[in-house]
């Protein structure tokens, strides 16, 4: 994470057991911010709508604005995958990956 004008910049999210201990890893995350001054957590993410419903229950918002994201889809690859690819829920992408 980074904090710039009391807004800290969620860039990336490791845990080893991602879907046990998320919630309790984002709360610490936000108690430790907030001694840090930080006033609010930005979080921008590609993913699977759950992970979305999880971030409401644990008080986050979905704030108006777009992001683009650009994926080359080979002409050879089966049109199952083609789909597959493409679909939010076979991505979890923070915007730590903006380099790649």
């Amino acid at each position: 994470y980074s904090i710039d004008d009391h807004r800290a910049i969620l860039q990336d999210l490791f845990a080893e057991d991602f879907e046990g201990t998320v919630d309790a890893l984002l709360v610490a995350l936000a108690r430790h911010l907030r001694s840090r001054d930080a006033w609010s957590i930005v979080l921008s993410y590609l993913g699977p709508d759950h992970f979305g419903r999880r971030l409401r229950r644990l008080g986050f918002f979905k704030r108006v604005g777009e992001r683009t994201m650009v994926v080359y889809r080979d002409p050879a690859l089966p049109d199952e995958m083609k789909r597959e690819i493409v679909d939010p829920a076979n991505w979890f992408i923070l915007d730590g990956e903006l380099d790649i």
